[in-house]
């Protein structure tokens, strides 16, 4: 409300198109004034979309169903804020400053809830943990200027991410309501299609080649390193951490002894749905970023060679 506010006294409209055109004709590149209104926005995209430090309160909000939690945690309130600054995006090209903070933030916020997640017993504070990390890989496309990227990370993400929740909440019905990993194991025989379904959910996570996530999360870390290779190491290495929890979460849960016996509830009610969104947490991502980068214009960040050692050692960063 205080920027809509400013941005009126400033620029004459809070109409999105209008404050932006103003906004260039009014502020220099690095104008305080312009810096400080960016800022502002970022501080409310990051509670919005818990970085951090406004981070601690995606996990608790894990006590609703998994529907719930897909539908809010994958695709819609969450990400709310990665929108926010992409579609004020030309405040933050005016501003290197803000920029930087949002790259910095994402990147911040990719480490520590990669390592978070490696700590956690709770299958779905694993994957709010996760939800995070890649909130994280979106702010840091946001940060170098690949607005396209972290709009295609965005609907991948929701793709698999969706995918994760509802087969986990499947997981967990049939385990009698028991949400603790090491009360899980020896599962991916007794339910065959959570198990296919967490699965594709996880190596899309992760980002293995021919996966959506691959497509979305290679061109984050491929635009970070024309912005800087320090950005770059930093998002090569949350992917070798993401892989890793992944595996964890997918190890404990599924392979091992038995714990605790699962009972029957195959339905097509809850079936069917998975069974959609693995095949979109598979082929979402094949129609590519030009798609995307036609209706949300990019920074002209990100438009690299895949065949140089970059993209190599970008791609094998989730096997190492």
């Amino acid at each position: 409300m205080c920027i809509s506010v400013w941005l009126f006294r400033e620029v004459g409209s809070i109409e999105v198109q209008a404050a932006m055109a103003g906004a260039r004709e009014l502020w220099p590149d690095g104008s305080t004034t312009v810096t400080i209104i960016a800022l502002l926005l970022l501080g409310g995209a990051v509670g919005k979309s818990a970085q951090v430090p406004l981070q601690t309160w995606l996990p608790d909000a894990m006590a609703g169903p998994t529907p719930v939690s897909a539908l809010i945690h994958a695709a819609t309130m969450v990400t709310a804020g990665v929108y926010l600054i992409a579609r004020t995006h030309d405040l933050f090209l005016l501003s290197p400053t803000a920029q930087f903070a949002v790259a910095a933030v994402g990147l911040v916020t990719l480490f520590i809830s990669s390592f978070t997640a490696l700590t956690q017993r709770d299958i779905k504070r694993v994957l709010a943990y996760s939800t995070m990390s890649q909130i994280g890989y979106m702010f840091l496309a946001l940060g170098v200027g690949a607005w396209s990227a972290a709009i295609f990370h965005l609907m991948t993400h929701a793709f698999f991410k969706a995918l994760l929740f509802l087969a986990s909440g499947s997981v967990i019905l049939a385990l009698h309501h028991e949400q603790d990993m090491f009360r899980m194991g020896g599962l991916w025989k007794k339910l065959p299609i959570p198990f296919a379904s967490m699965l594709i959910g996880s190596v899309a996570l992760a980002a293995l080649p021919f996966t959506s996530g691959f497509y979305s999360k290679d061109a984050i870390v491929l635009a970070s390193f024309e912005y800087g290779s320090f950005f770059w190491a930093g998002a090569a290495i949350a992917a070798f951490m993401t892989a890793l929890y992944t595996t964890r979460m997918m190890v404990i849960t599924f392979f091992g002894e038995t714990k605790t016996e699962p009972h029957d509830h195959s339905h097509i009610n809850m079936w069917g749905p998975l069974l959609v969104l693995a095949a979109l947490a598979v082929g979402g991502g094949w129609y590519g970023l030009e798609a995307v980068a036609s209706v949300l214009p990019d920074g002209g960040v990100g438009e690299q060679d895949h065949f140089t050692t970059v993209a190599i050692l970008t791609m094998a960063a989730p096997f190492l």
